[in-house]
């Protein structure tokens, strides 16, 4: 109604004024084709053209809502396959205008076909996918990832899917294909395997599904950000379960030294001793032997680990997939995990030229989640190492005697003779064990006999490089402290045997 109170007449919509000056614009353009071929033509490639050039200079042109529903419709090779054979008849024609005739009837029958399949077919909206992952990944190994996908539409369909997982992630498919019933629920999954460490971030999820004819088919894509992180292989942790058994010691080249005392593990049975507690003795063994029998228990002592990890330029480098710095990480996750079994404390520093962080020792499962949180995401950096600045900070800091493992890299330029220098210093309040990591690359050209002359520049700075570890390895054992040189794959048994040499012989 107007202000007059008088009815207003109905304007026409700016949709349909559209559609209305597309179709007389389509017709007339057909008629002046068929009517002046040879100038309509070549006028209409000189427009095209000119629109082309001038087109970054032009307005944003409205868009009418069904250009939008067609942005994610795609025509399949089977109509550009009935198209084809649309222009076989035309050779049959007894006359231009036939021809034409005929091609302008074909052409609206194929659209036709097209536009019912558009219509008949489950929209986008009757469509729902969700990824389901982990939020922790396991480092060099295949993670799980789900898709769910549901089917509200009354059709059965059948579906690609394509996520689009981290650079760098190696993935078991590409894009799954699943048959989906009609209203109902399908799951499928394949396998991302990190190679590296981090936060990373899966993008969207990417669905495709033909029509009922399979004239076209719809794409929709689904904005589904999720961060994950990538951990060291938590998976080997329980590889070396029953290795750490006393009874397994013997595995890794330990002989438990026995020291009697007031603990609560036991050790062996004797004959009383007056003056023993009444609490030690083995009432059901005196039975048996018709004497009085104590128990002898072996002392424990609870004893504080803190890792030091190297995180300067040399432990980047590469030993096969990993990086010196990802097997040190993994071997501290599983000394870690033993440290929390014998309830004893665990800490870690990590340095290159100055110190990143510091995690005072302590024990316990939540404290162990603390750990895992700090080290999980160390990156090499392109720095020297600087070993003053660590060693000076951990005399420094307010703990008790500890058990210090220092893992680096002595191979690479003056780090050994710098190491050398302050770690006295440390020893005077800790006792520490400098573990160096050697890339089997280095021992192999030291060993390999050279066959050219690139052999044998290899072989003299292999050489080199070990002499330094091997020179710095002497002085430091008369200093006292202990210096060892491993390959990478020892690494997990070699940290795990020097703490329990620590542990049984109570050195600390």
């Amino acid at each position: 109604m107007s202000e007059n109170g008088k009815p207003e007449k109905a304007k026409p919509s700016r949709l349909t004024l559209g559609y209305l000056t597309s179709i007389l614009g389509l017709v007339g353009g057909i008629y002046a084709a068929l009517t002046w071929p040879n100038i309509v033509c070549p006028g209409a490639i000189i427009i095209a053209l000119v629109l082309k050039i001038i087109e970054p200079y032009l307005p944003e042109a409205p868009r009418f809502k069904l250009l939008d529903n067609l942005a994610n419709v795609a025509v399949t090779t089977r109509v550009i396959l009935l198209a084809l054979c649309g222009t076989l008849p035309l050779m049959l024609a007894s006359s231009h205008t036939q021809a034409i005739s005929f091609m302008i009837a074909y052409d609206i029958l194929l659209f036709l076909m097209i536009y019912i399949d558009l219509r008949i077919s489950p929209k986008l909206e009757d469509i729902e996918v969700s990824r389901v992952i982990s939020g922790k990944l396991s480092l060099d190994e295949p993670n799980e990832v789900f898709l769910r996908l549901r089917n509200h539409s009354g059709r059965r369909l059948f579906v690609t899917l394509r996520d689009e997982y981290p650079r760098g992630f190696h993935a078991s498919h590409r894009e799954l294909d699943t048959p989906v019933e009609r209203r109902s629920e399908a799951v499928v999954k394949y396998r991302v395997t990190p190679s590296h460490r981090g936060d990373f971030l899966f993008g969207n999820l990417v669905i495709r599904y033909r029509g009922i004819f399979e004239l076209v088919e719809r794409q929709k894509v689904i904005e589904a950000p999720t961060k994950v992180e990538v951990y060291p292989n938590l998976r080997n942790i329980s590889r070396f379960e029953l290795s750490v058994k006393r009874r397994h010691l013997g595995e890794i080249g330990l002989k438990p030294e026995r020291r009697r005392g007031s603990g609560t593990e036991f050790e062996s049975l004797r004959e009383y001793v007056p003056g023993d507690e009444f609490r030690k003795i083995d009432w059901k063994a005196s039975a048996r032997k018709g004497k009085m029998i104590s128990r002898d228990y072996q002392s424990e002592t609870n004893q504080s680990v803190v890792i030091a990890i190297d995180c300067s330029r040399p432990m980047g480098a590469h030993a096969g997939k990993l990086t010196l710095l990802d097997f040190a990480v993994n071997a501290s996750l599983l000394l870690g995990w033993q440290i929390l079994k014998k309830e004893d404390k665990i800490g870690l520093l990590t340095f290159s030229d100055q110190v990143h962080s510091f995690t005072p020792p302590k024990r316990g499962k939540r404290h162990y989640q603390q750990f895992l949180k700090s080290i999980y995401n160390l990156q090499s950096r392109p720095v020297e190492p600087d070993y003053d600045k660590p060693l000076r900070f951990l005399m420094g800091a307010r703990m008790k005697r500890s058990l210090i493992i220092i893992l680096t890299d002595l191979t690479a330029g003056d780090a050994a003779s710098r190491l050398r220098e302050t770690i006295g210093l440390l020893s005077r309040k800790h006792l520490p064990i400098v573990i160096s990591i050697v890339t089997p690359e280095v021992c192999e050209s030291a060993a390999k006999l050279p066959d050219s002359n690139e052999d044998v520049y290899r072989k003299i700075i292999a050489i080199d490089m070990l002499n330094r570890v091997k020179q710095s390895k002497k002085a430091m054992t008369a200093l006292g402290v202990t210096a060892i040189s491993m390959q990478p794959h020892e690494l997990c048994s070699g940290l795990l045997s020097n703490y329990m040499s620590v542990k049984l012989r109570g050195r600390i």
